[in-house]
This record gives C-alpha cells, sequence and structure tokens, in this order.
C-alpha cells in the first residue's frame, strides 16, 4: 500500500479521473475470481488510502492513519457485499472521503462520550480526606501485596496507588505508564482510595479501632495469617 508520507497532500476529483478505471476494478472486485478480485482490491487500496489519509488530516484529527485503515477495510467489505456501484472514478473518491469523514465524527462522539462518562464518574467519588492523607503519606511502609489481597483490590487500581502514594509519581506520570489518559487515570486512582477507604472503616468498626493505621495493620495481619494458615 502506498505511505501517506509519498503521496501529494493535494487529492482532488479531477487528478482521480484521469488515474485508473476504478468503476472497472470495483466491478472486477465484485464479480471476478478470487485472484481477479484479490488483484482488482490492490488495484484500488492505494488511491481510497491516499483520499482517505487527507481527508482525515484535514480535519484535524491525530489519527489519519487508523482513520485510512478504517476506510480500506470499509472499502473491501463494500466491495464483498456487492454494495458499491460507482458511475465514475470520482465516485469513489467520495466514497474514501465520507466514509473518512464519518469516522472521524464517529471517533469524536466516542471521545465526548468517555469524557462526560468520566467526569460525571470522579463527580461521585470522594477524594481522601486528612486522616486518609496521613496514611497514604505512610504508604512505602505498608506491606502493599497483603494490604492489596486483604481488601480485594484489583490489579489496575492496586498499580495506581502503589504508583501514586508508593513510587510517588504524578498522575500524568501513571496515566504514561498504564498507557490511559489523565482522566481515567484519575478514576483509577479515586476507585482504589474508595476501595481502601470502605476496607478501613469496616475493620476499625469489627475491631473498635480508632486509629485508620492501626486498621491497616490489621488488615495485612489478618491477611499474613491466612496466608500462613493457606501454606
Amino acid at each position: 500500500m502506498t505511505t501517506s508520507e509519498t503521496v501529494p497532500k493535494t487529492v482532488t476529483d479531477e487528478s482521480f479521473s484521469a488515474g485508473p478505471d476504478f468503476v472497472g476494478l470495483v466491478e472486477q472486485a465484485q464479480t471476478g475470481s478470487v485472484d481477479e478480485r484479490a488483484v482488482a482490491l490492490s488495484g484500488l487500496f492505494p488511491h481510497v488510502h491516499q483520499v482517505a489519509y487527507w481527508t482525515a488530516v484535514g480535519t484535524g484529527t491525530t489519527e489519519p492513519e487508523d482513520i485510512a485503515a478504517h476506510t480500506v477495510l470499509k472499502l473491501v467489505e463494500q466491495t464483498h457485499a456487492g454494495n458499491l456501484r460507482p458511475e465514475n472514478n470520482a465516485s469513489i473518491t467520495s466514497f474514501a472521503r465520507q466514509t473518512a469523514k464519518n469516522k472521524v465524527i464517529s471517533n469524536f462522539r466516542y471521545s465526548s462520550k468517555r469524557r462526560i462518562e468520566t467526569d460525571e464518574e470522579l463527580a461521585q467519588i470522594p477524594s481522601a480526606d486528612s486522616t486518609e492523607d496521613e496514611v497514604l503519606g505512610r504508604y512505602k511502609d505498608w506491606d502493599l501485596n497483603a494490604l492489596y489481597e486483604a481488601i480485594n483490590l484489583p490489579d489496575r487500581q492496586g498499580t495506581m496507588l502503589t504508583m501514586r502514594f508508593g513510587d510517588e509519581a504524578d498522575i500524568g506520570e501513571a496515566a504514561d505508564k498504564l498507557g490511559i489518559d489523565r482522566h481515567a487515570a484519575s478514576a483509577l486512582q479515586h476507585r482504589g482510595i474508595k476501595k481502601l477507604r470502605e476496607a478501613i472503616t469496616a475493620t476499625m468498626a469489627e475491631h473498635d479501632i480508632s486509629n485508620p493505621e492501626q486498621a491497616i495493620i490489621q488488615l495485612i495481619a489478618n491477611q499474613n495469617d491466612e496466608t500462613a494458615r493457606a501454606s
């Protein structure tokens, strides 16, 4: 497939009208033998990829290669289904442009929806209070593996809390290491703190403990005892 870096940045209907017989290639891709279809599609791929790529670039998206790849896959899907009926070469250009634009819009809507959902989640999850700040300030002192196992903390939440309060990484660094954005990292951190808070509160009530740090010590001791009995 032609790489995006080697194609001109200006794509016009006229330039494509002067190119290969795209209409014939589409017909061959839909009615020919298996080998003929493969040859026809390989003739269409570079041009559809090129149009889609620069259409995506024009929208300002940061993922033009992904948009172009999606458009090529749509071309394959539509030709196999026999749904493409181009009147001329410009019709193929229009197909590539519209498919690329639709994908950009779809991606934007999905990203916006996820941002709204994450913001709503964060608004419902309280952050650490002053007492918990003291506990988190001594995070390096605890047997974290035993603590996480004791409160059934999901692995990613445990990793986030360890990075933030054990390794003292900022939220951006933690997000980068986990391969997620800052919103998702913040949500992960707050869920972990919420889970830790619930466990501390329950342990304090169960054992009549007034100090959160003592509750953590109790949780870790209980887990270590259980692990020892299991072995």
